[in-house]
Order: C-alpha cells, then structure tokens, then sequence
C-alpha cells in the first residue's frame, strides 16, 4: 500500500454558501490492508448513498489485483507460465484496463515505474512473503532484476500475456487510485456529484464541499518519527479532480548500518531509492494516474520528476525535498496556491 497520504481538510476552503437545504454522509472503512473514507453531499431529503455499495468497489478491485492474495487474477497471472508465446490470460476488463495505464506511465518514464517491479519487492522484504533481516545481495539484485521488464508484458483486449514466464506484475502503485475513480464514478451515476473520496491516501474529488465550498485536501509533512503523528505541509483547494501522494518516510525499514531502506524500489538499479526527495504529490484528472505518476516522481528523483511532470498535460506536482536546514518544496507551474 501507499507510504504517504493527503490528509482530508472537510472544512470548506472558500466560496459562497449554498442556499438549497443540504445534509453531509460520511463514510469509512478498511480496504486493500489501508482506510477508506468518504464525504457526500446531499440535498437533506434524499436518502446518502449505501455504505455497503461503496465498499464493495473496493473490495472488488481487491479481489482482483491484489498481491497479497493468492487467489486474485492478478496472483494467478503472476503465477502462470505459457506454453507459448502466442498464449493469454483472461482477466477482467477492470485488470486489463489498469495494467494498460501502468505500461503507459512505464513508457512515459522510460521504466521508473514499471509494474513488473514485483520480484524485487519481495526481494527487498516489502512484499507479501514478508520482511527479510539482512540486505540482498548484488546476486540476488541481478537475478530479481532479470525478472523485471515492462516491455515483456502485454494486455491484449481482456487478457493479458508475458514474454518471459517469470515476469510477475505489482499494480499497489496504480489500483488503490483506480478504485477511487469508481468509487466517484458510481457517485455520479447516482446522482451525487458532490463528494470526496479517499482511499489509503489517494483522493478524488466531485463537485463541491459542504455549504457549497470547494473541498480542501491537506498535503502531509514527511515525518520520519510515528510518535510524531500527522503534521500538515500545506493545503489546496480541489474541485473535479484528483491528489495522490506518495513518499519514502512511512513504509521503510534501516539497514545494519542505519541506512533507510524505501519501500519504493528503482526497478532500474534493483534497489531502494537513495535520493533527497521525500514526498510527491501529484494532480491529475483521474485518481488512478495521480496514483502512478506519484510513485514515477518518487522514483525519478526531485530534478527529474519536476521536469517528466511539468511536461504532462493536466497535471501537476509538489515535491517535498530533504535538506540540511528542513524540507525544501518544488513545484510545477500551475500547481495550485495554498489556502489556510
């Protein structure tokens, strides 16, 4: 799941109130081994969305790309070997459609982020088979490594294909974003426009906040101590989009020498991130690119990912960078101004 989240600011930001008689559903519950939670505005004589609904998007994409369970599609595909080159494996259009976003954004990166990265999170000891005491070494970097390659994945319509049995596909990067956006996209299929969701720190937004305002989503200070707690960066005002953040500084484990090991691994170098960037955050018209490119950013360091995001069109970035004198902030042009 995510490292870093965007904490949720329900007080409205700006604007003027709305005058038509509203109530306010708030929702949350556990997915994908993180929370969820959502806010719903709505006329005050009408009947708030079911919970359960909600809550069964979620557990649905889970349920089918999760990594964590042997079960899901996407473990079963993982775990698949063809016997020939032309052979497919069948799976959910909602799979089918998340593994095409994650090869694009691998495109897009040259293979910072790339979906195969699986072998060597495990490797790592930030996977399902659990955490690992000592660091691997340069072998077993090279052999997990030869099992990563986003080139030698496929989707062909509803199935996918591998050119190389071992390839094994991680799509936590991706999916958590995915499933917010159908969460919001059942939303307005009920006619509730109005709302905000969030699932394991990634957030998308619809409409407006209570009394008309624009809902307000706080960026998270990275703080390496959890006796700390949450600390705010910043906020900015949403309307009809979606913020996703990742960082190094919630899920990572120190080495014998005291090193901090990240859980985002350079598929590249077939290691932890070594970089001064600490968090990314990133706006996008869908959750789910928001999720990915967050993690792409993460990877390719503060320099190279404020230049890749100032490139993309509709998006935007927010880089919270270490220095000795505390965290410098970078951003992309048309990232929005904080509001208090």
């Amino acid at each position: 799941m995510r490292a870093a989240a965007v904490c949720l600011l329900l007080a409205a930001a700006c604007g003027e109130a709305a005058s038509a008689p509203e109530a306010v559903a708030r929702y949350e519950g556990a997915s994908m081994g993180s929370s969820w939670h959502a806010t719903v505005v709505h006329a005050a004589d009408r009947t708030p969305p079911d919970p359960q609904e909600l809550q069964g998007i979620l557990d649905e994409v889970d349920r089918l790309m999760s990594t964590w369970k042997p079960e899901s599609e996407l473990s079963r595909f993982n775990a698949w070997a063809p016997a020939a080159a032309e052979e497919s494996f069948p799976v959910s259009i909602h799979t089918a459609k998340v593994v095409e976003a994650a090869l694009q954004v691998a495109e897009q990166t040259r293979g910072a982020f790339d979906p195969t990265v699986l072998p060597l999170v495990e490797l790592w000891g930030f996977g399902a088979s659990g955490p690992r005491a000592d660091e691997p070494t340069p072998e077993e970097i090279a052999a997990a490594g030869a099992r990563v390659g986003w080139e030698r994945l496929e989707v062909r319509g509803a199935a996918l294909a591998k050119r190389d049995a071992r390839i094994a596909v991680d799509l936590s990067a991706i999916a958590p974003g995915y499933a917010t956006d159908l969460v919001c996209e059942r939303l307005r299929a009920l006619g509730f426009p109005d709302h905000l969701i969030e699932v394991g720190g990634e957030v998308c937004v619809g409409g407006r906040g209570p009394g008309g305002r624009p809902w307000r989503v706080g960026i998270e200070q990275p703080v390496d101590d959890a006796e700390q707690g949450q600390l705010l960066n910043s906020a900015i005002a949403v309307r009809d989009g979606a913020v996703a953040t990742s960082g190094d500084y919630r899920k990572f484990r120190r080495a014998a020498d005291g090193t901090r090991l990240s859980h985002e691994i350079d598929p590249r170098s077939g290691r932890p991130i070594a970089h001064a960037l600490a968090s990314a955050t990133v706006l996008a018209p869908t959750c789910m690119m928001a999720d990915a490119l967050a993690t792409a950013c993460m990877i390719l360091g503060p320099a190279e990912a404020l230049d890749f995001a100032e490139r993309l069109p509709e998006v935007e970035a927010y880089l919270l960078v270490r220095t000795a004198q505390g965290f410098r902030a970078l951003q992309t042009s048309g990232f929005p101004e904080a509001v208090e």
